[in-house]
């Protein structure tokens, strides 16, 4: 095969890669925009949702409840958090965007801990990988890890995607006030705490 018969081939392969990630980087910005529409937080299952008194008509939704074990096993409740401003980061140990932010939410939490802010990390991972990073990366706020468990609560909280890092900022009075699918940065992160303090 000629020279210029390899580099027309080469050429078609570069063109239908890109044809392909431009599709898939479509799709995901389909799934990603529609995750933050408001009708979103409305579809939380196993949430309750009330109309608030406002002209807005917003509606509200109280965070679902769940139970699961942390680093060590011991058993937590979300209800442990009610008072506080809580952040529910649903990560995994090989997700580069999640491992990204985690040094924001370090950051944040040391920052605003005493204010009643926490944060708590969801791993949607086997454990040994978990601890394997945190020996690396030590967090200053709990971490619960399961393999399964930990999806089934990403949905509950309106992660229909599944996708990695999604975030849920829930306000003191334990209703859900901002989700967020893919890497947030500690400017947006803080601006949303901050409001919520």
């Amino acid at each position: 095969m000629s020279t210029s018969s390899w580099r027309n081939r080469a050429i078609n392969i570069a063109i239908a890669i890109l044809l392909i990630a431009g599709a898939t980087a479509v799709a995901i910005n389909h799934f990603y925009r529609s995750s933050l529409e408001p009708r979103h937080l409305s579809k939380v299952s196993g949430a309750e949702t009330n109309e608030t008194s406002d002209l807005s008509a917003t509606k509200v939704v109280r965070r679902p409840d769940f139970t699961l074990a942390d680093i060590d096993g011991i058993k937590r409740t979300v209800s442990t958090w009610d008072g506080k401003v809580l952040v529910l980061n649903f990560w995994a140990s090989w997700c580069q965007p999640c491992l990204r932010e985690i040094p924001a939410f370090v950051d944040l939490q040391r920052t605003y801990g005493e204010q009643g802010l926490q944060f708590v990390g969801i791993a949607v991972d086997d454990i040994e990988p978990v601890r394997q990073f945190l020996d690396v990366i030590p967090l200053n706020y709990p971490v619960l890890v399961h393999p399964r468990d930990t999806i089934t609560v990403a949905e509950s909280y309106g992660n229909e995607y599944g996708i990695l890092p999604y975030t849920v900022v829930i306000n003191r009075n334990s209703e859900i006030v901002h989700t967020q699918l893919g890497e947030i940065s500690f400017d947006e992160a803080e601006a949303i705490i901050k409001s919520l303090l």
